[in-house]
Protein backbone atom coordinates (compact mmCIF):
# COMPACT_ATOMS: atom_id res chain seq x y z
CA UNK A 1 0.00 0.00 0.00
CA UNK A 2 1.36 3.33 -1.20
CA UNK A 3 2.26 6.28 1.03
CA UNK A 4 1.71 3.84 3.99
CA UNK A 5 3.55 1.96 7.39
CA UNK A 6 3.44 -0.91 8.43
CA UNK A 7 3.06 -1.46 12.17
CA UNK A 8 2.12 -4.65 14.66
CA UNK A 9 0.26 -1.84 17.01
CA UNK A 10 -2.00 0.59 15.78
CA UNK A 11 -2.03 3.42 18.45
CA UNK A 12 -4.60 5.82 18.54
CA UNK A 13 -4.38 9.00 20.26
CA UNK A 14 -2.14 7.00 22.85
CA UNK A 15 -4.91 4.08 23.03
CA UNK A 16 -4.22 0.53 21.49
CA UNK A 17 -6.75 -0.60 18.79
CA UNK A 18 -7.95 -4.12 18.99
CA UNK A 19 -9.92 -6.07 16.49
CA UNK A 20 -11.98 -8.98 16.08
CA UNK A 21 -12.24 -10.23 12.92
CA UNK A 22 -15.94 -11.72 10.93
CA UNK A 23 -15.90 -15.09 9.52
CA UNK A 24 -17.27 -15.36 6.43
CA UNK A 25 -18.75 -12.35 5.88
CA UNK A 26 -20.36 -11.83 9.35
CA UNK A 27 -19.97 -8.82 11.38
CA UNK A 28 -18.86 -9.94 15.15
CA UNK A 29 -17.81 -5.84 16.52
CA UNK A 30 -20.28 -4.98 19.38
CA UNK A 31 -20.39 -1.26 19.13
CA UNK A 32 -21.30 0.98 16.08
CA UNK A 33 -17.63 2.15 15.76
CA UNK A 34 -16.07 -0.99 14.78
CA UNK A 35 -17.03 -2.58 11.57
CA UNK A 36 -15.56 -5.95 10.40
CA UNK A 37 -15.48 -7.81 6.98
CA UNK A 38 -14.61 -11.20 5.78
CA UNK A 39 -11.38 -9.03 4.45
CA UNK A 40 -11.21 -8.10 8.25
CA UNK A 41 -11.34 -4.35 7.32
CA UNK A 42 -11.84 -2.22 10.59
CA UNK A 43 -13.20 1.05 10.01
CA UNK A 44 -13.75 3.35 12.37
CA UNK A 45 -16.00 6.65 11.18
CA UNK A 46 -15.53 10.35 11.93
CA UNK A 47 -17.29 13.25 11.09
CA UNK A 48 -14.58 14.96 9.06
CA UNK A 49 -11.90 11.80 8.39
CA UNK A 50 -11.80 7.77 8.27
CA UNK A 51 -9.17 5.89 9.17
CA UNK A 52 -8.84 2.65 7.52
CA UNK A 53 -6.93 -0.52 8.39
CA UNK A 54 -6.44 -3.26 6.55
CA UNK A 55 -5.66 -6.72 7.93
CA UNK A 56 -5.38 -9.22 5.04
CA UNK A 57 -7.27 -12.70 5.46
CA UNK A 58 -5.02 -15.73 6.04
CA UNK A 59 -7.16 -18.25 5.31
CA UNK A 60 -7.76 -19.11 9.25
CA UNK A 61 -10.81 -19.09 10.86
CA UNK A 62 -9.84 -17.98 14.17
CA UNK A 63 -12.35 -16.34 15.95
CA UNK A 64 -10.40 -12.86 16.37
CA UNK A 65 -6.95 -10.81 16.18
CA UNK A 66 -5.15 -9.59 18.69
CA UNK A 67 -2.73 -6.76 17.37
CA UNK A 68 0.36 -6.15 19.09
CA UNK A 69 4.11 -5.65 19.18
CA UNK A 70 5.50 -7.93 21.49
CA UNK A 71 3.19 -10.64 21.11
CA UNK A 72 1.79 -10.69 17.60
CA UNK A 73 1.16 -13.79 16.11
CA UNK A 74 2.74 -13.40 12.32
CA UNK A 75 0.53 -16.58 11.29
CA UNK A 76 -2.83 -14.49 11.92
CA UNK A 77 -1.47 -10.86 12.15
CA UNK A 78 0.81 -10.20 9.14
CA UNK A 79 0.53 -6.28 9.45
CA UNK A 80 -1.60 -3.17 10.24
CA UNK A 81 -0.55 -0.70 7.32
CA UNK A 82 -1.60 3.18 8.62
CA UNK A 83 -1.41 5.54 6.09
CA UNK A 84 1.04 8.29 6.40
CA UNK A 85 -1.62 11.05 6.40
CA UNK A 86 -2.62 10.52 10.14
CA UNK A 87 0.20 10.24 11.63
CA UNK A 88 1.64 12.00 13.81
CA UNK A 89 5.39 12.84 14.66
CA UNK A 90 6.77 11.39 17.89
CA UNK A 91 6.02 13.76 20.69
CA UNK A 92 9.03 12.46 22.62
CA UNK A 93 7.16 11.69 25.89
CA UNK A 94 8.49 10.43 28.75
CA UNK A 95 4.86 8.19 30.54
CA UNK A 96 6.56 5.15 28.48
CA UNK A 97 4.92 6.38 25.67
CA UNK A 98 4.61 8.64 22.74
CA UNK A 99 7.40 8.24 19.62
CA UNK A 100 6.90 7.02 15.70
CA UNK A 101 3.06 6.16 14.76
CA UNK A 102 0.86 8.43 17.27
CA UNK A 103 -2.59 9.21 15.46
CA UNK A 104 -4.12 12.49 15.32
CA UNK A 105 -8.09 12.20 16.65
CA UNK A 106 -10.87 14.21 18.13
CA UNK A 107 -11.77 13.57 22.11
CA UNK A 108 -15.05 12.05 20.64
CA UNK A 109 -12.83 9.89 18.60
CA UNK A 110 -11.01 9.22 20.75
CA UNK A 111 -13.48 7.88 23.20
CA UNK A 112 -15.17 5.91 20.66
CA UNK A 113 -11.53 3.98 20.06
CA UNK A 114 -11.74 3.56 23.55
CA UNK A 115 -14.75 1.77 24.10
CA UNK A 116 -13.97 -0.80 20.92
CA UNK A 117 -10.45 -0.94 22.25
CA UNK A 118 -11.74 -2.13 25.92
CA UNK A 119 -14.92 -4.23 24.50
CA UNK A 120 -12.83 -5.75 22.04
CA UNK A 121 -10.05 -7.17 24.33
CA UNK A 122 -12.05 -7.74 26.88
CA UNK A 123 -14.32 -10.22 24.50
CA UNK A 124 -10.76 -11.40 23.52
CA UNK A 125 -10.03 -12.01 27.46
CA UNK A 126 -13.38 -14.33 27.95
CA UNK A 127 -12.71 -16.01 24.98
CA UNK A 128 -9.14 -17.23 25.89
CA UNK A 129 -10.51 -17.92 29.54
CA UNK A 130 -13.03 -20.27 28.68
CA UNK A 131 -10.79 -21.62 26.57
CA UNK A 132 -8.55 -22.22 29.19
CA UNK A 133 -11.02 -23.25 31.85
CA UNK A 134 -12.40 -25.93 29.22
CA UNK A 135 -8.99 -27.35 28.48
CA UNK A 136 -8.33 -27.68 32.75
CA UNK A 137 -11.33 -29.38 32.89
CA UNK A 138 -10.72 -31.77 30.09
CA UNK A 139 -7.54 -32.20 31.83
CA UNK A 140 -8.67 -33.14 35.00
CA UNK A 141 -11.65 -35.37 34.03
CA UNK A 142 -9.08 -37.37 31.86
CA UNK A 143 -7.27 -37.63 34.97
CA UNK A 144 -10.01 -38.49 37.45
CA UNK A 145 -10.67 -41.34 34.79
CA UNK A 146 -7.05 -42.64 35.05
CA UNK A 147 -7.04 -42.65 38.34
CA UNK A 148 -4.37 -40.13 38.87
CA UNK A 149 -4.99 -36.24 40.52
CA UNK A 150 -4.20 -33.24 38.40
CA UNK A 151 -0.78 -31.78 39.82
CA UNK A 152 -1.31 -28.12 38.61
CA UNK A 153 -3.95 -26.07 39.99
CA UNK A 154 -5.71 -23.23 38.11
CA UNK A 155 -4.55 -19.57 38.99
CA UNK A 156 -7.09 -18.01 41.48
CA UNK A 157 -5.84 -14.44 40.02
CA UNK A 158 -8.39 -14.01 37.26
CA UNK A 159 -10.47 -10.65 37.05
CA UNK A 160 -12.90 -11.94 34.62
CA UNK A 161 -15.97 -11.51 36.90
CA UNK A 162 -15.44 -8.13 37.05
CA UNK A 163 -14.53 -7.68 33.44
CA UNK A 164 -17.51 -9.02 32.64
CA UNK A 165 -19.78 -6.97 34.65
CA UNK A 166 -17.77 -4.13 33.68
CA UNK A 167 -19.38 -5.23 30.16
CA UNK A 168 -22.26 -5.08 31.38
CA UNK A 169 -22.07 -1.15 32.02
CA UNK A 170 -21.52 -1.34 35.70
CA UNK A 171 -19.90 1.20 37.55
CA UNK A 172 -20.18 0.39 41.48
CA UNK A 173 -17.42 -1.72 42.79
CA UNK A 174 -16.90 -2.02 46.91
CA UNK A 175 -13.97 -1.31 48.42
CA UNK A 176 -13.53 -4.91 49.17
CA UNK A 177 -13.60 -5.95 45.43
CA UNK A 178 -11.22 -2.66 44.08
CA UNK A 179 -8.90 -4.17 46.74
CA UNK A 180 -8.88 -8.15 45.36
CA UNK A 181 -9.32 -6.90 41.72
CA UNK A 182 -5.54 -5.61 42.97
CA UNK A 183 -4.28 -8.35 44.28
CA UNK A 184 -4.97 -10.13 41.18
CA UNK A 185 -3.34 -8.06 39.49
CA UNK A 186 -0.12 -8.24 41.60
CA UNK A 187 -0.46 -11.81 41.40
CA UNK A 188 0.02 -12.28 37.61
CA UNK A 189 -3.33 -12.15 36.33
CA UNK A 190 -3.41 -12.72 33.01
CA UNK A 191 -2.18 -9.19 31.01
CA UNK A 192 -5.20 -9.43 28.56
CA UNK A 193 -7.26 -9.21 31.56
CA UNK A 194 -5.64 -6.39 33.06
CA UNK A 195 -5.64 -4.45 30.17
CA UNK A 196 -9.17 -5.31 29.57
CA UNK A 197 -10.01 -4.63 33.39
CA UNK A 198 -8.12 -1.11 33.16
CA UNK A 199 -9.77 -0.26 29.94
CA UNK A 200 -13.82 -0.69 31.07
CA UNK A 201 -12.40 0.79 34.21
CA UNK A 202 -12.08 3.65 32.37
CA UNK A 203 -14.60 3.87 29.86
CA UNK A 204 -17.12 2.70 32.25
CA UNK A 205 -16.23 5.75 34.74
CA UNK A 206 -15.58 3.36 37.65
CA UNK A 207 -12.59 5.01 39.20
CA UNK A 208 -14.31 6.27 41.48
CA UNK A 209 -13.05 7.03 45.34
CA UNK A 210 -14.10 3.71 46.70
CA UNK A 211 -12.41 2.11 43.74
CA UNK A 212 -9.00 4.52 44.55
CA UNK A 213 -9.64 3.29 48.35
CA UNK A 214 -9.49 0.01 47.84
CA UNK A 215 -6.88 -0.14 45.15
CA UNK A 216 -4.75 2.31 47.68
CA UNK A 217 -5.52 -0.83 50.53
CA UNK A 218 -4.14 -3.33 48.92
CA UNK A 219 -0.77 -1.56 47.05
CA UNK A 220 -0.08 -0.35 50.62
CA UNK A 221 -0.17 -3.72 51.87
CA UNK A 222 2.22 -4.69 49.58
CA UNK A 223 4.44 -2.31 50.26
CA UNK A 224 7.39 -1.83 51.70
CA UNK A 225 7.08 -1.08 55.48
CA UNK A 226 8.09 2.37 56.73
CA UNK A 227 9.48 2.71 59.96
CA UNK A 228 7.14 3.96 63.13
CA UNK A 229 8.34 7.61 63.54
CA UNK A 230 8.10 9.68 66.94
CA UNK A 231 6.20 12.83 65.10
CA UNK A 232 3.68 12.72 62.61
CA UNK A 233 4.74 13.07 58.86
CA UNK A 234 3.41 15.43 56.10
CA UNK A 235 3.84 15.02 52.00
CA UNK A 236 3.39 16.78 49.45
CA UNK A 237 2.27 15.59 45.77
CA UNK A 238 0.09 16.35 43.04
CA UNK A 239 -1.47 13.53 41.11
CA UNK A 240 0.56 14.54 37.95
CA UNK A 241 -0.96 14.67 34.17
CA UNK A 242 -1.38 18.62 34.01
CA UNK A 243 0.76 19.02 31.54
CA UNK A 244 2.24 22.58 32.09
CA UNK A 245 6.13 21.33 32.42
CA UNK A 246 6.03 23.90 35.33
CA UNK A 247 9.17 23.73 38.03
CA UNK A 248 8.64 21.16 41.16
CA UNK A 249 7.14 23.69 43.08
CA UNK A 250 5.82 20.88 45.55
CA UNK A 251 9.56 19.72 45.81
CA UNK A 252 10.50 22.67 46.61
CA UNK A 253 7.56 23.69 49.03
CA UNK A 254 8.53 20.47 50.87
CA UNK A 255 12.49 21.57 51.71
CA UNK A 256 10.73 24.97 52.55
CA UNK A 257 7.86 23.32 54.70
CA UNK A 258 10.85 21.26 56.48
CA UNK A 259 13.25 24.03 57.13
CA UNK A 260 10.26 25.45 59.06
CA UNK A 261 10.13 22.68 61.20
CA UNK A 262 7.76 20.22 59.44
CA UNK A 263 8.19 16.37 58.95
CA UNK A 264 8.28 15.52 55.35
CA UNK A 265 7.89 12.27 53.84
CA UNK A 266 7.50 13.12 50.41
CA UNK A 267 6.52 9.82 48.01
CA UNK A 268 7.49 10.17 44.62
CA UNK A 269 8.85 8.94 41.38
CA UNK A 270 11.17 10.02 38.09
CA UNK A 271 8.92 12.32 35.39
CA UNK A 272 6.11 10.17 33.81
CA UNK A 273 4.02 13.26 32.04
CA UNK A 274 6.43 16.52 32.29
CA UNK A 275 10.31 16.88 31.51
CA UNK A 276 11.11 16.41 35.19
CA UNK A 277 9.33 14.42 38.41
CA UNK A 278 10.84 15.08 41.89
CA UNK A 279 12.99 12.24 41.80
CA UNK A 280 14.96 13.74 38.86
CA UNK A 281 14.92 17.57 40.49
CA UNK A 282 16.28 16.03 43.55
CA UNK A 283 18.97 13.95 42.16
CA UNK A 284 20.01 17.02 40.34
CA UNK A 285 20.43 19.21 43.37
CA UNK A 286 22.64 16.36 45.01
CA UNK A 287 20.23 14.85 46.80
CA UNK A 288 20.56 10.68 47.02
CA UNK A 289 17.29 9.22 45.83
CA UNK A 290 17.83 5.67 46.18
CA UNK A 291 17.46 5.00 49.97
CA UNK A 292 16.25 2.13 52.38
CA UNK A 293 13.06 2.96 54.52
CA UNK A 294 15.66 3.15 57.74
CA UNK A 295 18.04 5.52 55.66
CA UNK A 296 14.57 7.75 54.47
CA UNK A 297 13.51 7.46 58.34
CA UNK A 298 17.16 8.55 59.56
CA UNK A 299 16.65 11.68 56.63
CA UNK A 300 13.57 12.69 58.72
CA UNK A 301 14.83 12.16 61.87
CA UNK A 302 18.04 14.30 61.15
CA UNK A 303 17.17 16.81 59.00
CA UNK A 304 13.17 16.85 58.79
CA UNK A 305 12.87 15.65 55.24
CA UNK A 306 12.89 12.07 53.44
CA UNK A 307 12.37 10.86 50.21
CA UNK A 308 10.66 7.95 49.71
CA UNK A 309 11.27 6.76 45.70
CA UNK A 310 7.89 4.88 44.45
CA UNK A 311 9.45 1.87 42.36
CA UNK A 312 11.84 0.92 45.76
CA UNK A 313 9.05 0.79 48.13
CA UNK A 314 6.20 -0.64 45.59
CA UNK A 315 8.14 -3.41 43.45
CA UNK A 316 4.60 -5.03 43.48
CA UNK A 317 4.30 -2.45 40.68
CA UNK A 318 6.74 -3.94 38.75
CA UNK A 319 4.64 -6.55 37.56
CA UNK A 320 2.38 -4.58 35.68
CA UNK A 321 4.71 -1.40 34.93
CA UNK A 322 5.70 -3.06 30.98
CA UNK A 323 1.57 -3.48 30.53
CA UNK A 324 1.23 0.10 31.76
CA UNK A 325 3.62 1.28 29.16
CA UNK A 326 2.63 -0.61 26.25
CA UNK A 327 -1.14 0.78 26.64
CA UNK A 328 0.23 4.30 26.55
CA UNK A 329 -3.39 5.73 27.64
CA UNK A 330 -3.64 6.99 31.60
CA UNK A 331 -5.38 3.89 33.67
CA UNK A 332 -6.61 4.73 37.24
CA UNK A 333 -2.55 3.46 38.44
CA UNK A 334 -1.85 7.23 37.22
CA UNK A 335 -3.56 9.07 40.14
CA UNK A 336 -2.91 6.33 42.69
CA UNK A 337 0.21 7.49 43.75
CA UNK A 338 -0.72 10.35 45.95
CA UNK A 339 -2.76 7.39 48.09
CA UNK A 340 -0.30 5.01 48.67
CA UNK A 341 2.97 6.68 50.81
CA UNK A 342 4.04 3.87 53.02
CA UNK A 343 5.21 6.53 55.22
CA UNK A 344 1.07 6.83 55.67
CA UNK A 345 0.91 10.73 56.24
CA UNK A 346 -1.19 12.34 58.40
CA UNK A 347 -0.83 15.42 56.76
CA UNK A 348 -1.54 16.16 52.82
CA UNK A 349 -1.13 19.22 50.34
CA UNK A 350 -2.60 16.76 47.59
CA UNK A 351 -3.38 18.30 44.14
CA UNK A 352 -5.26 16.79 41.40
CA UNK A 353 -4.90 17.99 37.70
CA UNK A 354 -8.63 17.92 37.09
CA UNK A 355 -11.42 19.33 38.67
CA UNK A 356 -13.29 16.50 38.25
CA UNK A 357 -10.84 14.51 40.67
CA UNK A 358 -11.04 17.01 43.90
CA UNK A 359 -14.38 15.01 45.60
CA UNK A 360 -13.21 11.79 44.14
CA UNK A 361 -9.88 11.88 46.07
CA UNK A 362 -11.51 13.87 48.92
CA UNK A 363 -13.67 11.18 49.37
CA UNK A 364 -10.68 8.71 48.72
CA UNK A 365 -8.70 10.44 50.89
CA UNK A 366 -11.58 10.59 54.07
CA UNK A 367 -12.42 6.33 53.53
CA UNK A 368 -8.37 5.88 53.92
CA UNK A 369 -7.91 7.87 56.96
CA UNK A 370 -6.24 11.61 57.59
CA UNK A 371 -5.97 13.69 59.95
CA UNK A 372 -6.25 16.54 58.25
CA UNK A 373 -5.26 17.08 53.95
CA UNK A 374 -6.12 19.82 51.56
CA UNK A 375 -7.09 18.42 48.05
CA UNK A 376 -6.37 21.43 45.78
CA UNK A 377 -6.34 22.62 42.26
CA UNK A 378 -5.38 25.52 40.18
CA UNK A 379 -6.12 26.47 37.02
CA UNK A 380 -5.18 22.98 35.22
CA UNK A 381 -2.40 22.49 38.27
CA UNK A 382 -1.80 19.93 40.29
CA UNK A 383 -0.70 22.15 43.05
CA UNK A 384 -1.46 26.07 44.24
CA UNK A 385 -0.38 28.95 42.21
CA UNK A 386 -0.48 32.65 42.10
CA UNK A 387 -1.79 32.09 38.50
CA UNK A 388 -5.59 32.84 39.92
CA UNK A 389 -8.03 31.40 42.61
CA UNK A 390 -7.49 27.24 43.53
CA UNK A 391 -10.08 25.31 44.31
CA UNK A 392 -9.33 23.52 47.69
CA UNK A 393 -11.61 20.79 49.62
CA UNK A 394 -10.34 20.24 53.07
CA UNK A 395 -10.71 16.87 54.62
CA UNK A 396 -10.55 15.96 58.39
CA UNK A 397 -9.96 13.09 61.27
CA UNK A 398 -13.88 12.84 61.54
CA UNK A 399 -14.37 12.43 57.98
CA UNK A 400 -15.93 15.81 57.47
CA UNK A 401 -15.31 18.77 54.51
CA UNK A 402 -14.62 22.03 53.92
CA UNK A 403 -14.59 23.21 50.24
CA UNK A 404 -13.30 26.87 49.76
CA UNK A 405 -11.14 28.86 47.48
CA UNK A 406 -7.72 30.50 48.21
CA UNK A 407 -6.96 34.04 46.14
CA UNK A 408 -3.31 35.02 45.66
CA UNK A 409 -4.38 38.61 45.84
CA UNK A 410 -5.69 38.04 48.91
CA UNK A 411 -1.67 37.09 50.61
CA UNK A 412 -0.65 39.55 49.40
CA UNK A 413 1.12 38.34 46.14
CA UNK A 414 0.89 39.60 42.78
CA UNK A 415 -1.09 37.23 40.02
CA UNK A 416 1.60 35.77 37.30
CA UNK A 417 0.98 33.91 34.06
CA UNK A 418 1.36 30.29 33.62
CA UNK A 419 4.10 30.87 31.21
CA UNK A 420 6.06 32.31 34.29
CA UNK A 421 6.48 29.16 35.94
CA UNK A 422 7.08 26.78 33.19
CA UNK A 423 10.74 25.02 33.54
CA UNK A 424 12.71 22.52 31.47
CA UNK A 425 14.77 19.47 32.90
CA UNK A 426 16.26 18.47 35.66
CA UNK A 427 19.00 20.76 35.43
CA UNK A 428 17.42 23.44 34.43
CA UNK A 429 14.65 22.88 36.99
CA UNK A 430 17.36 22.28 39.94
CA UNK A 431 19.27 25.31 39.00
CA UNK A 432 15.77 27.11 39.25
CA UNK A 433 15.33 26.14 42.30
CA UNK A 434 18.70 27.25 44.01
CA UNK A 435 18.60 30.64 43.04
CA UNK A 436 14.82 31.00 44.78
CA UNK A 437 17.02 29.11 47.75
CA UNK A 438 19.08 32.38 47.51
CA UNK A 439 16.57 34.58 47.61
CA UNK A 440 15.56 35.54 44.55
CA UNK A 441 11.89 36.93 44.04
CA UNK A 442 9.57 36.32 41.26
CA UNK A 443 6.77 34.35 40.57
CA UNK A 444 8.27 30.91 41.03
CA UNK A 445 9.35 32.01 44.30
CA UNK A 446 5.64 33.01 45.37
CA UNK A 447 4.68 29.20 44.18
CA UNK A 448 6.79 28.24 46.60
CA UNK A 449 5.60 30.10 49.82
CA UNK A 450 2.03 29.99 48.72
CA UNK A 451 2.70 25.69 48.77
CA UNK A 452 4.57 25.83 52.14
CA UNK A 453 2.35 27.93 53.69
CA UNK A 454 -0.76 25.79 52.55
CA UNK A 455 1.88 22.68 54.00
CA UNK A 456 2.48 24.51 56.90
CA UNK A 457 -1.21 25.37 57.43
CA UNK A 458 -2.42 21.58 56.68
CA UNK A 459 0.31 20.14 59.46
CA UNK A 460 -1.04 23.19 62.15
CA UNK A 461 2.73 24.65 62.21
CA UNK A 462 0.78 27.78 61.15
CA UNK A 463 -2.90 29.09 62.45
CA UNK A 464 -3.92 30.89 58.79
CA UNK A 465 -2.44 30.64 54.95
CA UNK A 466 -1.27 34.39 55.41
CA UNK A 467 1.09 33.39 58.41
CA UNK A 468 1.73 29.84 56.65
CA UNK A 469 3.13 31.79 53.59
CA UNK A 470 5.13 34.51 55.87
CA UNK A 471 6.86 32.21 57.87
CA UNK A 472 7.34 30.27 54.20
CA UNK A 473 9.19 33.66 52.78
CA UNK A 474 11.03 34.05 55.45
CA UNK A 475 12.77 30.91 55.22
CA UNK A 476 13.55 31.51 51.73
CA UNK A 477 14.82 35.28 52.30
CA UNK A 478 16.93 34.05 55.56
CA UNK A 479 18.46 30.75 53.87
CA UNK A 480 17.18 28.25 55.70
CA UNK A 481 15.80 26.43 53.53
CA UNK A 482 19.36 26.38 51.76
CA UNK A 483 20.55 25.28 54.61
CA UNK A 484 17.87 22.54 55.02
CA UNK A 485 18.81 21.43 51.04
CA UNK A 486 22.34 21.19 51.87
CA UNK A 487 21.89 19.02 55.58
CA UNK A 488 19.74 16.54 53.59
CA UNK A 489 22.35 16.31 50.96
CA UNK A 490 24.74 14.87 54.10
CA UNK A 491 22.11 12.92 55.77
CA UNK A 492 21.17 11.19 52.66
CA UNK A 493 24.60 10.35 51.34
CA UNK A 494 25.45 9.04 54.82
CA UNK A 495 22.35 7.42 54.97
CA UNK A 496 23.39 5.42 51.74
CA UNK A 497 26.51 4.24 52.99
CA UNK A 498 25.59 3.21 56.27
CA UNK A 499 22.06 1.40 54.75
CA UNK A 500 22.01 0.51 51.36
CA UNK A 501 22.69 -2.94 50.45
Amino acid sequence: MAGCHSVGFLQLARLPLVAQESVGGRQLGTTPTTRCTARRIVRVARADAAAVVSVPATGRSASHTYVDTERAHASLVPSVAVPDAIREPSSGTTNGGGGDGMLLASPAFMAAALAAAAATTAAITVSRIRGRRQRASGTASAARRSGHSSTTAPSDATLLPFIERLLRGEREFTEDEAAHATECMLDGADEVQTAAFLALLRRNGAESAAVLAGMATTLLRYAQPFPALDTPTLDLVGTGGDGANTVNLSTAAAIVAASCGARVAKHGNRSASSLCGSADVLEALGVRIDLSPEGVAECVRQCGIGFLMAPRFHPALATVAPLRRRLRFRTVFNVLGPLINPARSAYQLLGVASPHLLEVMADAVSRLGTTRTWVVHCGGLDELAPIGPAEVIEVKADGSQRRFRVHPEELGMPLCELEDLVGGDAAANAATIQECFHGRPGPVSNAIIVNAGAALTVSGLAPTLSDGCARAAHALLSGEALRTLEQWRTCARQATATTIR
